[in-house]
């Protein structure tokens, strides 16, 4: 997996021992080179917080932490070649957003939409007439 860029090295080495709770004895041990699975899932939510808070200028810093995590999974699971089981299947706002206006202006470039349309979505708000 490449962070560089996103996240320095450094911040990754703080984030790493940030997430270890508690070295017992670093002499008898090798625990700092260890993590138990709870140190880890905070290293894995902590980078991925420093990666979509640095991404893009934070855009993405105001989506919830389950879809940034669910988004990040595949880059977790990828080098030991491994596919999550579950995903909501969500996307961002942002992208959603994006998407849109790439949609709008492809129809906008091949003449099926006017400067005057609005964003109205017709699956977005149901009318009722009695």
């Amino acid at each position: 997996m490449n962070l560089k860029g996103v996240i320095s090295e450094f911040v990754m080495g703080s984030i790493y021992y940030e997430s270890i709770l508690f070295i017992a004895d670093t002499v008898a041990t090798k625990r700092y080179e260890e993590m138990a699975f709870w140190e880890f899932t905070v290293f894995i939510c902590r980078i991925t917080f420093e990666y979509y808070e640095n991404k893009s200028d934070g855009v993405y810093s105001k989506e919830p932490m389950y879809l940034k995590l669910d988004h990040m999974l595949p880059v977790w699971l990828a080098p030991i070649f491994a596919t999550a089981d579950f995903s909501y299947g969500e996307e961002f706002k942002y992208d959603e957003k994006q998407r849109k206006k790439r949609e709008k202006a492809a129809r906008k470039a091949a003449g099926l939409e006017s400067d005057d349309d609005d964003d109205y979505d017709s699956e977005d708000e149901t009318t009722e007439e009695e």
